[in-house]
């Protein structure tokens, strides 16, 4: 295993593996995820037409763990992990790293529910208000609600001993430098990763495999079957363009989160220490809902013309601005 600088057994000090430069990097972030994530909030409460709002409180219910996941992430928690071990620190406002790995984990499986939820509405709403699925949808749901806080629970049933395991953990990551970043103590979850690896797995599984399933179905319905006599060809193109902006806006989402994961799980496997790409897989997790705010504004049409109107607006404006304090200031020379 890479533990040091070159292989020479010398303690990796560069500032961007150091405590130092992701809890600067984040706090950073904040100032930037605050603004854009209120504005997306602003967006689905204010400027959702009315042929949307059977989605709007599901958007905002996506959004909301959204928001909630990044400022865990980038300002409550700070997390300085040091993979492959499932081991840490917590750097943020809340000195309590098991709390903060809880947080995480579930915040992210209720944000991909959530995105369960909105494609089980349209496929619903669309194509099942008289079949089976009606019968079976609210306990499906409830199941899937009531999986997400207790999917990474069991890890917590068998926590070790914390000082043997911090000593037990160092020992295989050799070459660390002092840590003397706010006094904080490392914390470690499991000195394996066999459980949280399989709570996470079946999480993975069961949330994915139903997007999957209801984002065919819609698309295939939606592409292939036929709604019913009373929907419009202008209401099946309107509920095309949602389904491909859905798409898009959630694709997205798991594709920031998803690719951290699977990074995660190759540093696991091959038991690989580099904390300077342990801390940049944090500092993308943190931006996936700024990013999500980011793509839902430019492809859902409201919100994208919206925010152009008012961008073009300032333009505008600043742009009258200048020219007028540039025909001012030429009249007065000439004067």
């Amino acid at each position: 295993m890479q533990n040091c600088i070159s292989g020479a057994g010398i303690p990796d000090t560069r500032y961007l593996s150091s405590p130092n430069f992701i809890s600067f990097t984040l706090h950073c972030l904040t100032f930037l995820e605050i603004p854009v994530l209120s504005y997306g909030a602003y967006c689905i409460l204010y400027k959702t037409p009315s042929r949307m709002k059977s989605v709007k409180l599901l958007m905002l219910n996506l959004h909301f763990w959204s928001c909630l996941s990044d400022l865990v992430i980038s300002f409550v928690g700070l997390p300085y992990i040091l993979l492959p071990a499932p081991a840490g620190y917590g750097l943020g406002l809340l000195d309590s790293p098991q709390i903060l790995v809880y947080l995480m984990v579930t915040f992210i499986a209720a944000l991909t529910a959530s995105v369960l939820a909105i494609y089980e509405n349209r496929f619903y709403t669309l194509f099942a208000q008289n079949s089976w699925w009606k019968k079976v949808r609210k306990p499906f749901l409830f199941s899937i609600y009531t999986l997400v806080p207790l999917i990474f629970l069991p890890p917590y049933f068998d926590l070790p001993e914390q000082e043997s395991a911090r000593q037990l953990v160092l020992s295989k990551i050799p070459c660390q430098p002092p840590f003397d970043f706010k006094h904080r103590e490392i914390y470690v979850l499991a000195l394996d990763y066999d459980v949280p690896v399989y709570c996470i797995a079946f999480g993975t599984l069961v949330l994915g495999v139903s997007i999957t399933v209801f984002g065919w179905l819609i698309f295939h319905m939606l592409w292939f079957g036929t709604l019913s006599s009373s929907n419009s060809i202008r209401t099946l193109n309107m509920q095309r363009r949602f389904a491909i902006s859905l798409t898009i806006q959630s694709t997205f989402m798991i594709s920031v989160v998803l690719t951290p994961v699977l990074t995660i799980l190759w540093i696991i496997f091959k038991w690989y220490h580099n904390q300077m790409l342990n801390n940049f897989i944090f500092i993308t997790l943190s931006l996936h809902g700024v990013g999500s705010t980011i793509v839902m504004i430019c492809v859902h049409r409201p919100y994208r013309e919206f925010t152009f109107s008012k961008l073009c607006y300032f333009s505008k404006k600043w742009r009258a601005s200048v020219i007028e304090k540039r025909s001012g200031g030429t009249l007065n020379v000439v004067l």
